[in-house]
Parts: C-alpha cells; sequence; structure tokens
C-alpha cells in the first residue's frame, strides 16, 4: 500500500434534471440575462476532429456555493449545461488535497448528503427553467433527476503510476468510489472495481453505479463530458422507462375499456395518444442517442463503455424498446377496434339508407301520384 497524499483533485458532483423534450438553444442567448458559452468536447488527448456533440450544449457559470457536508464545510464552482434534447446539468466542481485518511472521510459524508446537493441543483434548474419558458418544447413539470460523481486525483504528493495506485490501494480506490466506509469483504471490493480501466501508466479509471474515480494529471475536458453525456443518458432512459410504465398502464385500462364499452367507446382519440407518446419517445431517445459520436477514439470509446455497463445503460435501452414494442401491439389492438367501429358505422349507414330507399319504392307503389 502507498501512503500517499493528493496535492490536487476535484469531486465533480453532477445533477443531471430532464427539463423538457427539446430545448431550443438559439433563443436562449436572447432570454437569459448572462450569455452563455457554447461548449463543445474540448479534447485533450489526440483525438478526431468530428468527434464533437451534434449541438454543443449551452454551458453558464453560476458562481460558488458553500456546502456543509457533515461536519466538514466545502466550497464549490458551480455551472450549468443546457443540452438541447431537454436535460439541463448542474455541475458542483470542490477542489480537494490532503491525505487519503481525510479524503476517505470526505467522500463517506458526501456519500451520506448527496441530498443537500441535489436540492441545492433544483433551486438552480428552478430559476433556469423560469427564464427559460419560453425555448423549452413540451416542458417537463416533473423533473426527473439524479445525482452522479466523479472523484478525481490529478496530482499526488509523490511520483507513482495510477496503474500501481490502483493496483496496491484498492481499499482506498473503493471508499472514494463508492462513498462507504472501508472494510468491504473481498466480493463487495471486487464488484465496485469490475468496471475499471489503465489506458497509460498515468491514468486509471473505475466506474460503479452512479459514481466514478479518475486519476488523469490532464484537467481531462474529453473524459468528463464523455462520462456526464452517460449520466445524461442514464436520466433520460430511466425517466421514459418510467413514464412507459405509467403509460402502458394507462393503455391496458384503455383496451379494457374499450371492450365494456364497445361500439360508444372513442378508439381513435387513444389510438391517437399511444402513438403520439410512440412518437415522442423515439424522438427523444434517438436524439440522445445521436447528440454526441465517439467514433475513432479508443479511450474515450472505452471511457464511454466502462460507464455504459456501469450505470446499466443498455439494460434501460432493451427495456424501453420492449416497452415501445408492448405500446405498438397496444396500437395495433385499437387500430383494429377502430377500423371495426368504422366499418361497422359504414354497413349501419348503407343498412338505412337500404332501408329509406325500400320504403321510398314502397310509398311509389302504394301511393302512386
Amino acid at each position: 500500500m502507498f501512503q500517499l497524499n493528493v496535492k490536487s483533485g476535484l469531486l465533480h458532483v453532477y445533477c443531471c434534471f430532464d427539463v423538457a423534450n427539446l430545448i431550443e438553444l438559439d433563443n436562449i442567448k436572447k432570454i437569459l440575462n448572462k450569455q452563455p458559452e457554447e461548449s463543445p468536447i474540448q479534447l485533450d488527448k489526440l483525438s478526431p476532429t468530428y468527434m464533437q456533440y451534434k449541438e454543443p450544449p449551452l454551458l453558464l457559470q453560476l458562481g460558488k456555493k458553500t456546502i456543509l457536508l457533515g461536519e466538514i464545510e466545502v466550497s464549490a464552482f458551480v455551472s450549468a449545461k443546457i443540452f438541447s434534447f431537454g436535460t439541463v446539468s448542474i455541475v458542483f466542481r470542490i477542489p480537494v488535497k490532503g491525505s487519503m485518511a481525510s479524503l476517505k472521510k470526505l467522500a463517506v459524508e458526501f456519500g451520506s448528503s448527496k441530498a443537500k446537493f441535489a436540492s441545492e441543483a433544483k433551486n438552480y434548474v428552478k430559476r433556469l427553467t423560469d427564464d427559460m419558458t419560453p425555448a423549452l418544447v413540451k416542458p417537463n413539470p416533473e423533473q426527473p433527476n439524479d445525482v452522479f460523481s466523479i472523484f478525481q486525483v490529478k496530482e499526488f504528493d509523490e511520483k507513482v503510476s495510477a496503474q500501481d495506485f490502483a493496483k496496491k490501494n484498492p481499499d482506498d480506490v473503493a471508499v472514494l468510489l463508492s462513498f462507504e466506509a472501508p472494510d468491504l469483504s473481498d466480493r463487495a471490493l471486487l464488484e465496485v472495481l469490475r468496471n475499471s480501466f489503465s489506458y497509460y501508466k498515468t491514468d486509471f479509471i473505475a466506474c460503479y453505479s452512479n459514481s466514478v474515480f479518475l486519476i488523469d494529471e490532464t484537467d481531462a475536458f474529453d473524459v468528463l463530458d464523455v462520462l456526464e453525456y452517460g449520466f445524461i443518458q442514464a436520466v433520460e432512459l430511466r425517466m421514459f422507462d418510467s413514464r412507459l410504465d405509467r403509460e402502458l398502464d394507462g393503455a391496458y385500462d384503455d383496451v379494457e375499456q374499450s371492450n365494456k364499452a364497445g361500439f360508444f367507446y372513442n378508439y381513435e382519440a387513444v389510438r391517437n395518444e399511444v402513438a403520439q407518446l410512440r412518437l415522442d419517445t423515439s424522438e427523444v431517445v434517438e436524439k440522445v442517442e445521436n447528440a454526441l459520436k465517439l467514433v475513432g477514439d479508443a479511450y474515450l470509446a472505452k471511457v464511454y463503455s466502462l460507464t455504459s455497463a456501469s450505470l446499466h445503460l443498455q439494460e434501460w435501452k432493451t427495456s424501453i424498446q420492449e416497452k415501445l414494442n408492448s405500446l405498438e401491439h397496444v396500437y395495433e389492438v385499437l387500430d383494429d377496434k377502430a377500423q371495426a367501429k368504422r366499418d361497422l358505422k359504414f354497413w349501419v349507414l348503407l343498412t338505412v339508407l337500404e332501408v329509406v330507399v325500400i320504403i321510398l319504392i314502397a310509398f311509389e307503389v302504394f301511393f302512386p301520384r
């Protein structure tokens, strides 16, 4: 085990909110008093120039905020990123340094204080969305959110390989990654450190659930942005999965009610609602999926793969697709019922017309002019 102190580091806390289906970024600069900056990925490693956001988010600097974590008071630099696909990310960047013991204590205090960051972030988002209302397409009043974190070590007080530190100090890494007290069991330790990777001797990254531990002597803007993108995908996918659960329950109720109501049920209206939900969900999920292209950079692709695995993004995508398929089935059932109703109306009308014609003919026969 290395007995090292952290000379320079940061705790990045991300609170990601789904505020609308879409945000019209072109209107933001006209609406907000402060002028936001465009925030393309700042490529730190040698990466292709085409590896950029399809539509760069806007960046707002929101100043400093003091937050009490248990007995530890920290000062955070706060910023906001506004993404075109409807998400606002509030980021707290907290400079950290000191002995591993003090940093592990900070990590444990943070683990039990995430709700404070969520509460502060909600206040920032509330003020922003109030100002941005004209630029929000289909605002989301619920604003689903989650808290994610990256514990980044930039420099130790002694020269040491990041890979060696991770190998010889797995318990320290686990505490800074999981924000839980030390002395995890061997099995739990393996689970926490399962998604880890080193590209150079100077870097190391491990992802576990909603948190990341990173050793990188550079500012690592590209890595941080890719991780943030993964966090945002998780919020969007979880939100749509939850929404689809509710909508599927409602759709099944609609089918059941239609069976009871029969001819007088408004199949077309319900079918159109289901179709619109399928369209909205597919459109936004596709926009999030295609917002950033990582093809061509092996390191960042691996970083994304790690965070995707720890956040179970593929499982969420599969769940959403299965529920969209179920909605498709409900839509088909309702469409068949709507078509049957239209056919019945046609035959009823045709029968009425035939009866009217027969009556008119009979009238002419028995009451000639």
